[in-house]
């Protein structure tokens, strides 16, 4: 079998570029991604209270569900949580505590096993990309493409999120649509029952994994197999069927409440710009130009079934990651999924082009790009978003996460409120410190903080109930990262709090009564 550097010199000698650039960018590929996934693991055990994409509310829910709890409640009611993504990695998670043997109220060491969930999805995607490129192509651009998905991916595979399990889930649909597209009859059903299943659990791990059904059926309209549709549809109508009941039979039955109305964050074009759409094309503008160069020379004018889901999956990934991006609170992880598969078409594109020899020297031009681009960009990416993170956190002149950014940090905290609080079950913390949250996941109220005020400000939630809480004082303490409290949340008034005790950067607030309220007046 020929290296990756001999599939590049094949191009004429005036396009060639050193035959050691193409093994050069490999292997400065692999690096990358080496180190990238070392960053991962030593984020994941590190202590660190939040490293991105509002962990502590993903690892609130696991803890509620570890802790025996349902987790689709009312929003309205104590404790008053909304949990905002579908029940999948919640149920994973608090499953490998249970064999872990993870006290729930051990926050640390959830939060590191929920990270190491996400890790372990993120290698399976790899691995599953690393599979099906195999069948296409040699295995120096499937490792290429593989090294590119983890560095791009980065730290959304290894954060406490369900994005790594869900993108793993679509993924595998979308494998399996491919086998669909270029199988027999017979073992065309049978694939086209593994895409469906797949898409359904994509489903349940986290709402965006909608867009595997939306592949699925596009694919099978595509290609116009109408046998093949009606076995989709009624699996996916069967296996949803099924993981509704048990969600609401075992989860609790305010899912409406929590996953639908929860994504009701509104519109807002200008945040889309600055948190989804200019941090993406800032950071993979060559790529993604690349990816859409790619289809259009290599999938428009192809005949090969399997090749025409990929071009209907990367519409779907892209239209679907636009568009959701203009919703509040989205991210860059929007679109991961797109530029992986975009990229398993770029090295499709990549392998084909090397193969034309002289006939095409545009494609050949580009294909000495790609190993450039491997050997400068994509290392300098993994120190940007890699290396620059862990500086940020890190103790001047250290490899330890900075103290006040750990769990331990609260803990003298979090043992003095247990404390106050064994003599009277009945109170209630709020805890706008996101480390208490997660070190009092039994006792704390409104735990998802950002979510619960966007729903308040726009009127899907009235949190009355709260507000008769912090008047009558069973919300007794209030834990926060500063000195001062905003003067209301969720409507009520913090008046009646006075601080109390201070830990380094952790102050603790008590309600003192209207006394105090008035005083202020």
């Amino acid at each position: 079998m020929r290296t990756f550097a001999d599939q590049c010199s094949s191009l004429p000698l005036s396009l060639q570029w050193p035959k050691s650039i193409p093994t050069l960018g490999l292997a400065a590929a692999l690096t990358a991604a080496a180190a990238v996934l070392a960053i991962g693991v030593y984020l994941a055990f590190s202590g660190l209270i939040y490293i991105q994409g509002v962990e502590h509310n993903v690892i609130h829910t696991v803890q509620t569900l570890s802790m025996g709890q349902p987790i689709y409640t009312p929003p309205d009611a104590p404790p008053f949580d909304m949990t905002q993504y579908s029940p999948l990695y919640y149920v994973l998670t608090a499953g490998v505590l249970r064999i872990l043997d993870v006290s729930p109220l051990d926050g640390s060491t959830v939060a590191a096993v929920a990270r190491c969930v996400s890790l372990i999805c993120g290698l399976a995607l790899v691995a599953l990309l690393w599979t099906m490129m195999r069948l296409r192509m040699p295995a120096g651009p499937a490792l290429a493409v593989c090294a590119f998905a983890v560095v791009v991916s980065a730290p959304w595979y290894f954060l406490a999120r369900p994005d790594a399990l869900t993108d793993l889930l679509i993924l595998a649909s979308i494998g399996a649509t491919l086998a669909m597209a270029t199988a027999g009859d017979r073992t065309a059903h049978a694939w086209a029952v593994a895409a469906a299943v797949a898409a359904v659990l994509a489903l349940a791990a986290k709402q965006n994994g909608v867009q595997a059904t939306m592949i699925l059926f596009a694919s099978i309209l595509w290609l116009r197999r109408w046998r093949l549709l009606a076995t989709a549809v009624i699996t996916t109508l069967i296996i949803a069927g099924i993981a509704w009941h048990l969600t609401t039979t075992f989860l609790g039955g305010e899912v409406k409440a929590n996953a639908i109305d929860g994504l009701d964050n509104g519109v807002d074009l200008a945040k889309a710009i600055k948190h989804c759409y200019g941090p993406v094309l800032s950071a993979h503008a060559f790529p993604i130009a690349l990816i859409l160069w790619s289809a259009l020379v290599w999938l428009k004018p192809r005949r090969r079934r399997d090749d025409a889901v990929l071009a209907v999956s990367l519409v779907v990934l892209l239209a679907f990651a636009s568009l959701t991006a203009l919703k509040l609170g989205s991210a860059e992880n929007y679109y991961n999924l797109f530029l992986i598969v975009g990229a398993f078409v770029v090295g499709l594109w990549w392998n084909a082009a090397r193969r034309a020899g002289r006939r095409n020297r545009a494609w050949l031009m580009a294909t000495n790009i790609v190993p450039l681009y491997l050997l400068l960009s994509l290392p300098a990416s993994a120190m940007l978003l890699g290396g620059r993170r862990v500086i940020a956190v890190t103790a001047p002149g250290s490899l330890t996460v900075a103290a006040p950014l750990r769990y331990e940090a609260r803990l003298p905290a979090v043992e003095w409120i247990r404390q106050r609080l064994a003599g009277h079950p009945e109170w209630r913390v709020l805890c706008l410190d996101v480390g208490g949250l997660v070190l009092l996941p039994d006792v704390c109220v409104a735990p998802q903080l950002d979510l619960c005020t966007i729903v308040y400000e726009r009127g899907v939630v009235d949190y009355a109930q709260f507000r008769e809480m912090v008047a009558d004082g069973a919300v007794r303490y209030v834990l926060a990262g500063d000195s001062s409290l905003p003067p209301t949340f969720l409507g009520a008034s913090m008046e009646a709090y006075r601080p109390v005790r201070r830990w380094g950067t952790i102050t603790l607030f008590e309600y003192l009564g209207n006394d105090v309220r008035a005083a202020t007046r």
